[in-house]
């Protein structure tokens, strides 16, 4: 049974059987929970069937500007927060400000655009909204050009976190003694790889991706668009790339967008639809929208 195999395991002796012992607890705890060995959930129903996101992983979201990044990680971040005895959310936001950020999640919440909150703000209303904002258990930093030593020193400082997202990849501080700009990439695609571990919790980047998908027929991003693709890819354990066809087609409404998982390391590749709602900077599902 499960108790002999573990405690044989165990009466081994060393640092492998140490691991066997750990692994087949962990398997056997979540054998008979779907969601046992996950972490984060998107909220995007597709997207939640085709991908897990577990500990000790790194998950890249890439686009080119304008695509949607931050918006995805951030209705991540925010549907992770409200989960507040699931553990903390620590979002590095290089590029966004914070009081951005709050109020796009005001939107969200609301379910209405940026403008309307800010008037309705004005007004002295929506004041459960921001209550609700206020009980999300996260943890922003906007500071510019972090490295990953300052993101892990702020890690460190803070409670354990069970997600953590920096926004994004080419905008954190590079190191200066590597001579070429993809090795300096690279180290930050380890280093972030190495907090995932270190803190047992998933972490997810924003990277952008160089200027072919815009010189290709039908804009659809591939793998090798990826800015110094060899470190980012070789590093991931997932790789989302997004892609609006009302982004590039002034002839179709801009409400629909696509996932393309282009990599997943325990599970299948593929393309996900999900809606895209312009006026609140959020995605949904197809059939919610």
């Amino acid at each position: 049974g499960v108790v002999a195999l573990v405690e044989h395991a165990r009466h081994l002796g060393g640092a492998l059987a140490e691991h066997l012992g750990r692994t087949l607890k962990e398997f056997f705890k979540n054998a008979g929970n779907p969601d046992g060995a996950r972490i984060v959930r998107t909220g995007l129903t597709d997207l939640d069937e085709m991908v897990e996101l577990r500990t000790k992983q790194l998950t890249i979201i890439a686009g080119r500007p304008g695509m949607g990044k931050s918006a995805l990680a951030g209705n991540i971040a925010a549907r992770c927060a409200k989960e507040k005895d699931k553990g903390p959310v620590a979002m590095f936001s290089m590029e966004m400000s914070a009081a951005t950020l709050i109020m796009r999640m005001m939107a969200g919440e609301a379910g209405m655009s940026e403008k309307a909150v800010c008037d309705l703000l004005l007004a002295g209303k929506l004041t459960d909204v921001a209550a609700s904002i206020h009980r999300f258990n996260l943890h922003l930093d906007d500071r510019p050009g972090l490295s990953v030593d300052d993101i892990r020193r702020a890690l460190m400082s803070a409670p354990k976190p069970r997600l953590v997202i920096v926004d994004y990849l080419q905008l954190a501080r590079l190191d200066s003694n590597l001579d070429r700009h993809d090795l300096r990439i690279g180290a930050v695609t380890k280093g972030l790889r190495a907090i995932a571990k270190d803190f047992d919790c998933h972490m997810i980047a924003l990277a952008q991706l160089n200027r072919g998908v815009e010189q290709r027929e039908g804009n659809i991003p591939r793998m090798s668009d990826l800015r110094d693709s060899g470190n980012i890819e070789e590093d991931a354990d997932n790789v989302w790339l997004l892609y609006r066809p009302g982004y590039y087609k002034q002839d179709i409404a801009d409400t629909e967008a696509k996932i393309v998982v282009g990599k997943q390391r325990h599970g299948r590749t593929g393309i996900v639809d999900v809606a895209w709602i312009p006026n609140q900077q959020r995605f949904a599902d197809r059939r919610q929208s």
